[in-house]
């Protein structure tokens, strides 16, 4: 995942558009196992590179949202990491509101 997000940034695809889910496969019953899903918001001028990018760093499987939910079930929301219950955002936000705490403010 780290290679695709890579690539996402080298195509000046910013955090604030780009989701990403890391926990269990729940979608398929009685077949559990670790899944690692991105969802990326951006101009159909780049989809087909996007989704190069994604296969040249081991994507499974690509499309789009109606396909992707078709198979997993849940689509992460851009701007958002979704690790394990948890959901945080990306984007350059919520480094900022660590910043304020850390200076409590």
């Amino acid at each position: 995942m780290e290679g695709a997000l890579k690539a996402l940034a080298e195509r000046k695809v910013g955090p604030d558009f780009i989701g990403a889910f890391v926990g269990e496969n729940g979608y398929e019953a009685g077949v559990p196992r670790s899944l690692h899903l991105l969802s990326v918001l951006a101009p159909r001028r780049l989809h087909e590179e996007i989704a190069a990018a994604f296969r040249e760093h081991g994507a499974q499987d690509v499309g789009d949202v109606a396909a992707m939910r078709a198979l997993y079930g849940h689509i992460p929301h851009p701007g958002s990491l979704d690790y394990q219950d948890m959901k945080l955002p990306m984007g350059p936000e919520y480094w900022q509101v660590v910043a304020r705490r850390r200076n409590g403010k």
